[in-house]
């Protein structure tokens, strides 16, 4: 059984994502949905991006809704097989959560090829 696929990894990464800020567990998301458009894996930058508005709570403002749209966009442009630009736009985005997520520890994009 490879690395990847051990129970006890899979366990890990559970509790890791379980314990972090949800700042960060953000960043993480993104950084998914950026590698997979650079591997051309619309498949997992969907859901990616599906995670990204299931975290949303409308409900609470207009910054909400505006993330919302952003994030339709990017399920339009994955449907296109658009991962050059969609991957681009996620590269924003996460510069932008990055920048407001500050104060905390410095957090480093995920190395992605």
């Amino acid at each position: 059984m490879s690395a990847k696929g051990s129970p006890f990894l899979r366990v890990y990464r559970e509790q890791q994502i379980e314990t972090q800020e949800p700042g960060r567990t953000l960043l993480m998301v993104l950084d998914v949905a950026r590698r997979a458009c650079r591997q051309k894996d619309g498949a997992r930058a969907r859901k990616a991006v599906e995670e990204l508005i299931g975290s949303l709570d409308v409900s609470r403002g207009e910054v909400a809704r505006g993330l919302f749209i952003i994030y339709e966009y990017l399920l339009r442009k994955l449907a296109e097989e658009d991962f050059a630009q969609t991957a681009r736009f996620l590269d924003e985005l996460r510069e932008t959560w990055d920048s407001a997520l500050g104060g905390g520890e410095p957090t480093k994009p995920a190395v992605i090829p």
